[in-house]
C-alpha cells in the first residue's frame, strides 16, 4: 500500500523513525554480543620493550548484521537528508547525481 502526502517533512520523518528503529536493532544486537565476552584484553609486562603493553583476544567475531544495521541506519539518514534537500524547492537540477542547492547566504555543491 502506498500512502501519497503532500506533507514535505512526512518523508523526512518517516527516514528518520526508521533509521531510528535499525539503531534499536543494533543495539540490541550488539548488547547480546557482548554478554557473551567475546573478547578478553590481557597486559603484557616486559622490561625489555618499556611500558606495559595490551592485547586484545578475539574469542567471537561480531554477527555480519550488526554491520547491515549500522548501514541500513546511516542509508536512511542519508536518504532523510536527500528528501529535505529535494523538498526545498530551491534546488536546481544539473544531471541525475548532482544539484546545485540554494541558500539564503550561499551555493552548496551536493553529490
Amino acid at each position: 500500500m502506498t500512502m501519497v502526502t503532500t506533507d514535505p517533512v512526512a518523508g523526512v520523518q518517516a527516514k528518520l523513525r526508521r533509521a531510528r528503529s535499525h539503531l534499536v536493532e543494533l543495539e540490541r544486537g550488539a548488547a547480546a554480543y557482548l554478554d557473551d565476552t567475546p573478547f578478553g584484553v590481557y597486559t603484557v609486562a616486559d622490561p625489555t620493550t618499556g611500558p606495559v603493553s595490551y592485547r586484545v583476544h578475539v574469542r567471537a567475531k561480531p554477527p555480519e548484521d550488526l554491520g547491515l544495521m549500522l548501514g541500513d541506519a546511516l542509508h536512511n539518514a542519508r536518504s532523510a537528508l536527500d528528501h529535505v534537500v529535494w523538498s526545498d524547492g530551491r534546488t536546481t537540477v544539473l544531471s541525475p547525481t548532482r544539484a546545485w542547492w540554494s541558500s539564503s547566504c550561499c551555493w552548496r555543491w551536493l553529490n
